[in-house]
């Protein structure tokens, strides 16, 4: 009789993904600003919000996307945390939350951090696979490369809508890299192109905490060889 092995593989240390404490870090802290777009009469921090909106959005978009906006109640704040992970805050997060570290961190990150779970499931969730390009340190892409693996990610991930972003994203002039290019089948993500400040992506923001089991895993070459690896939510 043949046994199933499923490899568990942690990018990170053993233990419960969501290890940070949202509720303990919003008792602990001061009473969230969140003025929502519930009315003619907007605040100015979120007039700033829509401004940013129509600087992002096709025109086609817009009132769809604010509509969204307002009858979700998706705070400025949850915004604001969103897009500042997308601009630089994924350096100081994301390595905080591999190495389960994030007691750590300040306690503004703590609450962005809760802050950016919060707003995500209140946004577009993204239908359809998305791409994500990576160059890893051979002993970090190995468990990608074995079909059945099973990865848990307690990182926040950004991917794209175009496999084409994430190719480009995995390119990598270290000859020691492991080039990856993951599919994520299933829709996992949620569509942050309004917030993301990359003009070249249709950012799809995955939330901290998912588990993935490899489904697929394809040699390619475009120059040098890479890794297209499909994985599914698990």
């Amino acid at each position: 009789m043949k046994k199933l092995y499923i490899a568990i593989v942690l990018l990170g240390i053993a233990g419960n993904a969501y290890c940070l404490d949202c509720a303990s870090v919003f008792s602990d802290t001061p009473p969230l600003s969140c003025e929502y777009f519930s009315g003619p009469e907007l605040k100015a921090e979120n007039k700033n919000i829509l401004e940013l909106l129509k600087r992002k959005i096709d025109t086609s978009d817009l009132n769809a996307d604010i509509d969204f906006v307002r009858q979700n109640q998706i705070c400025s704040d949850e915004l604001r945390a969103i897009q500042d992970y997308s601009s630089f805050n994924y350096r100081i997060y994301n390595p905080a939350l591999r190495s389960q570290k994030e007691d750590s961190l300040d306690d503004n990150y703590k609450r962005d951090i809760c802050l950016i779970s919060k707003g995500l499931r209140k946004m577009y969730k993204f239908n359809g696979p998305a791409y994500r390009g990576m160059a890893l340190d051979k002993a970090f892409a190995e468990p990608y490369l074995k079909v059945g693996n099973l990865i848990r990610e307690r990182t926040f991930l950004s991917s794209d809508t175009t496999e084409a972003v994430a190719i480009r994203f995995s390119r990598t002039n270290d000859p020691a890299k492991v080039r990856i290019v993951l599919k994520f089948i299933d829709p996992v993500g949620h569509a942050i192109k309004h917030l993301s400040l990359n003009s070249i992506e249709n950012e799809v923001l995955i939330d901290r905490g998912h588990n993935f089991m490899v489904e697929f895993v394809e040699s390619r070459n475009d120059g040098s060889d890479y890794y297209f690896i499909g994985i599914r939510n698990y």
